[in-house]
């Protein structure tokens, strides 16, 4: 995740981070897994790579992202 990060170049201001959506009760519900992902993610985004990123919920975004293809098709 971190690569696709810095390869778009986005996220380089606090005022304009990058979205991320996670679906799936592993990442919400497991015990800890969420605030260690968010911990090697910020290691590695530090420094001269320093990128800015928020985490949002999207509601069943597997159906809508699937209309949308759908829609597209």
């Amino acid at each position: 995740m971190a690569a696709v990060i810095l390869k778009c170049g986005k996220g380089r201001t606090p005022g304009k981070p990058i979205l991320i959506t996670v679906e799936g009760t592993t990442f919400y519900k497991l015990h800890n897994f969420r605030s260690r992902f968010e911990t090697y993610l910020d290691d590695y985004l530090s420094g001269d790579r320093k990128r800015y990123y928020e985490f949002t919920e999207v509601a069943q975004s597997g159906l809508v992202g699937a209309a949308l293809a759908a829609l597209i098709d």
